[in-house]
């Protein structure tokens, strides 16, 4: 058989098919641009459709179908597709924005189900080993998809109160690249779509009401509050400063044709784009009469099944919700004592709380304040763990990482896909008080070899789209059991193999992130399942964290009310799946397990869901040795829990 052709051919390929019809449909638009330069912008771009989606996946090779019906269904979402900066790479103009009609959704729906249907049109027993495990795990996804209609309302029904209504301003103000005046025109297109954009949300939560789909005050609070960053006025609002920045890169524009481009945003933002955000805040602020008591998802119609539905997706493990509180319970009793006899060996006092522990390790170690010495610090310990990367990893990325100072927190972006966004570590240098152990467990998780290492490697390998860890469309989409998981499994490597500094005080840190991470399942949990009251939360909380004030107190209680299990799950679980295949693997290979080929495993095929990723590790250690069955570690807490959408996997 013909070796498939590689990522950029396919690529280079797709772009010449799509060419022509693209030439005339710009060539027609421009036409109509001709006749007067002030004109109104003609967009080129439409959406695909489940017509055109049918058309364009026929007589595809399976490699050919997974990145082809992908990307036609990420283009039903422009922004996501500025995003990950895929516009240029695709040859799609950026004009369009994200459409939240519930026509739009439906039409949206019959594609995953065309793609669904499709891939399901191929002969499993025919691909190679490689083509059914992303056979299996693109078929895990979309059916992971389809499985959430059961319920009244969309799986991301949180985001149409608190980030969609800023997604756009944040994608013109961030990542829309203003390379030409043709960049500017559809800067402009998809501002004056903001009022438009707003109004069909409002539209859809007005549907969602009578269902009970109200949102708690806490919801509504944190969403208008998210808005007041858009009421800016005038040269002092964020879009005009980006649009001021760009049009100063663009070689041989005339400045009065630059002055007329920002007169245009201000006349744009004082007459329709601050009015709307003010007025969509305002709305807000009208449900707050009608919002429920706090309380978690049990409040609504079908809440209670649809949070264990989402808490499961999230964390692919076959327990229910009940269940994954009782294991917290029984881990922060498991985890209390561990962190005894690691104190005692570190010279630290026993074990009390949470609070105490932390203040403990902090007056052992070095501490850092102020943006000089906080970046400094983090540059130090990130050359630090690149030099030992080399000890567990025989697959290491090349590309290069910006390090950026400020106030936004710790977060890793990729580099985006057109290579104009580049791989950013942002370090909050505004911390009061940031110690060394966590400098270093910080930059292990985001930086070495965490996130940055495990972006990288995917985006610089030959692997389908939907497996290099993309921005996607839905909050809960992506694996983020397999992205942060990977990361926390980072974290319990370098404690490990001693990348630490002050091993023994950096493992008491390891252990209390352990806890802290069980402790807000169980704190979740109980809410949700338990249906805890804000007094029961509150002393569970103060019996952990007696030193945190009143409005932390109450922040965190909201935040778990409102949570669908992502962040909850997806951390802790992930970690515990990536430790548990691990653990099975060296049972099964005993002398000849071989951590640099796990890793490989692991990181060389993407973002995989649990599922298929065990099985991957499973099969490579049969082709190594004979499979022995036993199991330790962390192989026993969730025991054969690992949760999949079929009674069988078959990779």
């Amino acid at each position: 058989m013909a070796a498939e052709p590689s990522k950029k051919v396919r690529m280079k390929d797709r772009v010449s098919r799509r060419f022509f019809l693209s030439l005339c449909v710009v060539l027609a638009a421009l036409s109509l641009l001709v006749v007067s330069r002030e004109s109104e912008f003609v967009p080129a771009w439409r959406p695909p459709t489940p017509e055109s989606v049918a058309t364009a996946l026929a007589g595809l090779s399976l490699r050919e179908f997974l990145d082809e019906s992908y990307l036609l269904y990420l283009q039903r979402f422009p922004e996501i597709i500025t995003v990950n900066g895929l516009a240029r790479v695709i040859g799609m103009e950026e004009s369009g924005v994200n459409d939240y009609s519930a026509t739009y959704r439906g039409e949206t729906e019959q594609i995953v189900d065309t793609i669904l249907s499709v891939l399901r049109s191929y002969d499993r027993a025919c691909l190679s080993y490689q083509e059914r495990v992303f056979y299996d795990a693109y078929e895990w996804t979309w059916e992971s998809l389809v499985a959430a209609r059961v319920f009244a309302f969309p799986p991301d029904v949180l985001s149409y109160y608190s980030t969609y209504p800023t997604h756009l301003f944040d994608v013109l103000e961030s990542s829309h690249e203003l390379l030409s005046t043709a960049d500017v025109e559809t800067f402009f297109h998809r501002a004056s779509s903001i009022p438009h954009q707003l109004s069909q949300l409002r539209d859809e939560i007005e549907k969602l009401m009578p269902l009970g789909m109200i949102p708690q005050v806490a919801v509504s609070r944190n969403s208008r509050r998210s808005l007041n960053r858009t009421f800016a006025r005038g040269t002092t609002n964020s879009l005009y400063k980006r649009l001021d920045q760009g049009l100063r890169g663009i070689d041989g524009l005339d400045p009065d044709e630059r002055q007329r481009f920002l007169d245009r945003l201000l006349a744009m933002l004082s007459e329709s784009i601050v009015p709307a955000y003010r007025g969509f805040s305002d709305y807000l602020a009208s449900l707050l009469d009608s919002a429920p008591s706090p309380g978690g998802w049990y409040q609504y119609p079908e809440g209670e099944a649809y949070y264990g539905f989402m808490l499961r997706r999230q964390s692919q493990v076959d327990l229910t919700v009940a269940d994954m509180h009782a294991l917290a319970l029984s881990e922060l009793d498991r985890l209390r004592g561990e962190m005894e006899e690691a104190s005692a060996d570190a010279g630290l006092p026993g074990f009390r709380d949470a609070s105490t522990s932390l203040d403990d390790l902090r007056t052992h170690v070095n501490s850092y304040s102020g943006r000089s010495a906080i970046r400094s610090a983090f540059l130090d310990m990130i050359r630090t763990l690149e030099a030992r990367v080399p000890e567990a990893f025989d697959t290491l990325p090349t590309t290069q990482l910006e390090i950026v100072a400020g106030g936004r927190g710790f977060q890793t972006t990729p580099q985006s896909f057109d290579g104009l966004q580049p791989a950013t570590f942002y370090v909050n240098t505004t911390h009061p008080n940031l110690s060394e152990l966590e400098v270093a467990w910080v930059t292990c998780h985001e930086v070495w070899p965490g996130h940055h290492q495990q972006l990288a490697i995917s985006r610089e390998s030959d692997l389908p789209f939907f497996v290099t860890v993309i921005r996607q469309p839905e909050p809960w989409f992506h694996d983020s059991a397999y992205i942060e998981g990977w990361a926390r499994y980072c974290e319990h490597l370098a404690d490990e193999l001693g990348w630490y500094p002050h091993v023994e005080l950096s493992h008491v840190r390891l252990l209390l992130e352990d806890y802290l991470w069980w402790f807000e399942l169980a704190l979740e949990t109980g809410i949700q399942e338990l249906r805890w009251s804000d007094e029961t939360a509150q002393a569970f909380i103060l019996e952990h964290y007696p030193d945190l004030m009143d409005y932390a107190v109450t922040e965190m209680i909201e935040r778990r009310q409102s949570s669908l299990g992502w962040e909850v799950s997806a951390y802790g679980f992930g970690a515990q799946h990536i430790l548990a295949f691990r653990s099975k693997a060296e049972a099964a290979l005993g002398d000849a397990f071989v951590l640099k080929e796990f890793h490989n495993v692991v990181l060389r095929n993407g973002a995989l869901p649990g599922p298929i990723l065990e099985r991957m590790v499973e099969t490579t250690s049969r082709r190594s040795s004979v499979r022995r069955r036993t199991e330790s570690g962390y192989g026993s807490i969730l025991g054969n829990a690992v949760w999949s959408w079929r009674v069988e996997l078959r990779v």
